[in-house]
């Protein structure tokens, strides 16, 4: 009698700049096989996985085409806390079971996120340049931002924007937070006094946006909400690009409504 082996396709290899030894160690433990493929549409997700069962997901499209296609497919684990790679109502459909990781790397984006606080603040790039180019003196320094006693205004409190609050309070910062569903127990003990959406907007020096990428937070960003900014604060996003309108971001840029922005992802 044989005991079929279990088949878990990894649709990223190259995305983690890691060796995939760990997963492989561990799928062996139960006999399960790794399976390796470079997947950028959901047309090679198919060809690539259509009779494994189970997959390991970075950035690949695994939308209601490819799932469709997947015969044997019951488990599709993302890397990282966002599932916008997905679509969870079809896999339901299809009884496939979706999972993410949601602390993966909460530490290091929270530093990214008050890296680009920073360096908004104390203008560095440009200064930075500044000099490269043969400049020197003062007049691009004025004015020159505060941090302590400044306002952080977090767009999403889960475990990055909490972890974010946190080290913002280190700087002396007051923190607000707009997140319709988190429990305000959590928010208080991260030191975030939650507010609607369009008080964080007016009152906050530096906007930095920690939410998941849904049909709800899909330009939640927009020429709107920029207006409403001061026009002396900044805008940092480092969780998904179409949280924000970027054309709306552009024209908020170029006509002075902020001072500028901090980003990590684009539309």
């Amino acid at each position: 009698m044989s005991t079929k082996r279990f088949r878990i396709l990894h649709t990223d290899p190259d995305n983690l700049g890691a060796p995939l030894d760990i997963e492989e160690a561990k799928l062996g433990e139960i006999g399960a096989q790794l399976v390796k493929a470079h997947c950028t549409t959901e047309e090679e997700v198919i060809e690539a996985g259509r009779d494994v069962d189970g997959i390991l997901n970075i950035k690949a499209p695994i939308k209601r085409t490819a799932i469709r296609g997947l015969e044997n497919c019951r488990v599709i684990v993302r890397y990282g806390v966002g599932i916008d790679t997905l679509e969870p109502e079809a896999a339901t459909e299809k009884g496939i079971v979706i999972a993410n990781v949601p602390d993966f790397c909460m530490e290091e984006v929270s530093n990214h996120a008050m890296m680009h606080l920073l360096a908004c603040a104390k203008k560095l790039v440009r200064l930075d340049r500044w000099v490269k180019d043969g400049n020197w003196g003062r007049e691009l320094l004025k004015p020159m931002g505060s941090i302590h006693g400044q306002t952080l205004g977090l767009v999403g409190c889960g475990n990055i924007g909490r972890a974010t609050a946190e080290k913002a309070r280190a700087f002396k910062m007051e923190i607000l937070g707009y997140d319709p569903y988190l429990d305000p127990g959590l928010a208080s003990a991260s030191g975030i006094k939650l507010v609607g959406l369009p008080e964080l907007l007016q009152r906050s020096d530096y906007v930095s946006l920690h939410t998941a990428l849904t049909p709800e937070s899909r330009h939640l960003i927009g020429e709107e909400e920029l207006k409403s900014m001061k026009t002396s604060a900044f805008l940092i996003n480092t969780s998904r690009g179409p949280v924000v309108d970027e054309q709306a971001l552009i024209k908020a840029l170029q006509q002075g409504w902020i001072a500028g922005a901090g980003l990590d992802v684009f539309e």
